[in-house]
């Protein structure tokens, strides 16, 4: 409309389930179309193509001199920039008592896991994936008959009992009918039912990262990790931010204990190395997205497609 007020943008192909178009067509799923403009006019396909291509059309090309044909990737083939998260008000039990995601910090200790016999484990939080406090997602609601209510994104992944053992998928593939792993009142392992499944949009996200790489949200044990379907193989990649963390705390605490040992040196050195410290942890807690996962997509992000 702002290019050629008087012309409209036409159409010539979209879905097709006929058989029409090569065997390997996009247009059979739906994610391709023909266009040309309303008068037809072919000195104008040239503009029409870079603004197909500004739309956010993953591939445009002149199929032939009559059309310009457009395609996108599938979704599932592209790195969500939500990362996968849980929602501002889900709760977490930690040391002191329980906490909700808005307030979690980096060095809480949390439950995040359970243990052969049943009892639970804590895990220390070294880490937000991502936290952004204004964002509206779409998170995915499961009820269960324990009464457990879980939000959490639909690339999410969350441990089902599934051939007896527990087996991580994706939040958006738990349907209803499935046992997923919950706490008990007496605080040990309980198998529950998925009563509901739904969908809703709230503000706030949320992605603690714990040495384990796994965290009980609101009763229910799920990953720390999202966007790829193996849970080992996300533990795997993040092993260079565990491993930093560890480099991270270790020489805090030696500069904490060489500063104590000299004597020349005064309470406020002490003082600034602490106040660098909590600097270097809220800096850290208010990056909206962690370094670590956007340097992976963007080294992932050519090969998805051939992953898929």
């Amino acid at each position: 409309m702002n290019q050629w007020p008087s012309v409209r943008l036409r159409v010539t192909e979209g879905f097709d389930e006929d058989g029409y178009h090569a065997p390997e067509s996009l247009h059979y799923s739906g994610r391709a179309v023909d266009i040309t403009t309303s008068d037809r006019d072919t000195s104008k396909y040239g503009m029409l193509a870079r603004l197909a291509v500004e739309a956010g059309f993953d591939w445009v090309y002149f199929e032939s001199r009559s059309h310009i044909h457009c395609s996108v990737k599938k979704e599932s083939t592209m790195p969500n920039k939500n990362i996968g998260c849980f929602q501002a008000t889900s709760t977490v039990m930690t040391r002191d008592g329980y906490k909700k995601m808005v307030d979690l910090k980096i060095g809480d200790e949390v439950v995040s896991n359970f243990e052969v016999n049943g009892l639970l484990s804590f895990s220390k939080v070294i880490a937000f994936l991502h936290r952004d406090v204004h964002m509206n997602v779409t998170f995915v609601q499961l009820q269960t008959n324990s009464s457990n209510i879980l939000h959490l994104t639909q690339r999410h992944l969350i441990f089902k009992w599934e051939n007896k053992i527990p087996t991580a998928t994706y939040a958006m593939h738990v349907r209803e009918g499935d046992f997923i792993y919950t706490r008990s009142v007496a605080n040990q392992t309980m198998l529950a039912i998925v009563t509901n499944v739904s969908l809703l949009t709230l503000k706030g996200v949320y992605a603690p990262l714990t040495e384990s790489g796994t965290i009980v949200v609101d009763g229910i044990w799920v990953s720390c990790y999202a966007e790829v379907t193996s849970h080992m193989m996300a533990h795997a990649l993040f092993f260079p931010v565990r491993f930093l963390h560890v480099i991270k705390t270790f020489a805090i605490s030696v500069c904490r204990i060489v500063l104590r040992l000299l004597d020349f040196l005064n309470c406020d050195t002490l003082s600034l190395l602490v106040d660098i410290t909590k600097y270097s942890e809220e800096r850290i807690e208010d990056e909206r997205i962690h370094w670590y996962p956007r340097l992976l997509c963007w080294i992932i992000r050519p090969y998805f497609v051939i992953f898929e």
